[in-house]
């Protein structure tokens, strides 16, 4: 029989020739998977304002932040929110038109934008991702480009928000932690004490300052602050001086667990100090359910009362002909209901303010978002932007 051959030993070389080609086809094929990855990448569109996950993985993220609040005269809307992937400090034409990323950053939580008495300036937060605060970033719309305050570190409490304080161009703001309420120039100085113990929950309406002729004041959830002064009281009413200074509006609120019926009135300014025996008759007085949210519009002719929460404790027409109304636009002059309006969508969450004496801007906030302008006097309703608009490439809709 003839003998078999035996096995070849493998030498030295051999192995290292093995291993040399092992390593080149493993990275042949992880040099094979980045290009297909990065061609799948190059392929996916960026995410859009109506996506589940935004920008950086962000869950949540919306075209509008809060309701956008309109320039002094009324031609440009100003809100923080998200539009075709991009954060920030946003702008478009009252009259619909093309949206305008003014300042990238990524809005905090209860971000809202603040439009300085001139115009020139807007305020918003942006979010500080260390501390889960806001960074107030200033924006000079006029330039096109952040303001210098932008480069201090300044943080707020979010839900506060940030104000303006007119005439002079100070910010209005609540530190964190501290729940002080400062007040600061933007173009330098040292902030100043403006009120203490401020307390605003997430997801409310934030803190509210209104000004009458002798006096100032700031309104959170439960404390009604003299501003300058350490004086404090209980929130049983909500002063809303008009425009004008001529009219204040005010919500008396003597709220309890067994009785939540509010009372809106029309005065004079300054009768709202003076103890309820020494005011007079007032222009106008109305109960309502519960203490609802007053907006003047910016001629000072009218009132806008609603609820943030649809059918809270009834409607606003509760004790009117309209029993299902979700708010009522009012008279200055007399107190006569210029008209009940039914809020156009099916959202229960509300944000609603004047766009011009005849227009109110109105936030389906609930779901899919929409903003919508309201006719004050007719109720007819247009959508002035919505989340299928932040969609790159989209059209946007225009009233």
């Amino acid at each position: 029989m003839p003998r078999s051959t035996p096995p070849a030993k493998a030498t030295k070389n051999d192995l290292a020739v093995a291993l040399l080609i092992t390593v080149v086809v493993a990275a042949a094929a992880l040099l094979g998977f980045r290009i297909l990855k990065a061609r799948q990448e190059e392929s996916t569109p960026e995410p859009v304002a109506s996506a589940a996950r935004g920008p950086g993985g962000l869950d949540g993220a919306q075209l509008f932040r809060g309701l956008p609040v309109p320039s002094p005269d009324g031609k440009i809307l100003y809100w923080t929110g998200w539009w075709a992937g991009r954060g920030g400090l946003l702008s478009t034409p009252a009259a619909g038109g093309e949206v305008t990323v003014l300042d990238e950053g990524l809005p905090a939580k209860e971000s809202r934008a603040s439009v300085s008495p001139d115009g020139n300036l807007v305020a918003w937060l942006a979010d500080d991702e260390s501390f889960g605060y806001g960074l107030i970033r200033v924006c000079d719309v006029k330039k096109g480009a952040p303001h210098g305050f932008s480069q201090r570190r300044v943080q707020a409490d979010p839900a506060a928000g940030v104000h303006w304080w007119p005439p002079d161009e100070e910010l209005l703001y609540v530190e964190p932690e501290s729940h002080r309420l400062m007040r600061r120039y933007v173009d330098g100085g040292k902030p100043a004490l403006a009120a203490e113990g401020i307390q605003c929950a997430a997801g409310g309406e934030g803190l509210r300052i209104s000004r009458t002729r002798d006096a100032a004041f700031a309104y959170d959830d439960v404390s009604r602050h003299s501003l300058g002064t350490p004086n404090r009281s209980a929130c049983l009413e909500y002063v809303v001086p008009a425009p004008d200074g001529q009219v204040v509006a005010m919500v008396e609120a003597p709220y309890s667990a067994t009785m939540h019926l509010a009372t809106l009135l029309l005065l004079p300014a300054a009768q709202q100090d003076r103890p309820r025996n020494a005011r007079g008759a007032p222009i106008w007085a109305a109960y309502v359910p519960e203490p609802g949210y007053v907006e003047w519009s910016p001629d000072s002719s009218r009132l806008l009362f609603f609820w943030r929460t649809r059918g809270a404790r009834g409607d606003v027409g509760i004790l009117r002909d309209d029993a299902a109304a979700d708010a009522a636009v009012i008279s200055a002059a007399d107190g006569s209901v210029v008209r009940l309006l039914h809020w156009p969508g099916a959202a229960k969450e509300h944000r609603a303010a004047w766009l011009d004496a005849k227009t109110v801007l109105y936030l389906e906030d609930t779901g899919p978002q929409r903003l919508w302008r309201v006719d004050a006097e007719t109720g007819e309703a247009t959508v002035l932007l919505s989340d299928a608009h932040a969609a790159p490439g989209a059209e946007v809709e225009s009233g």
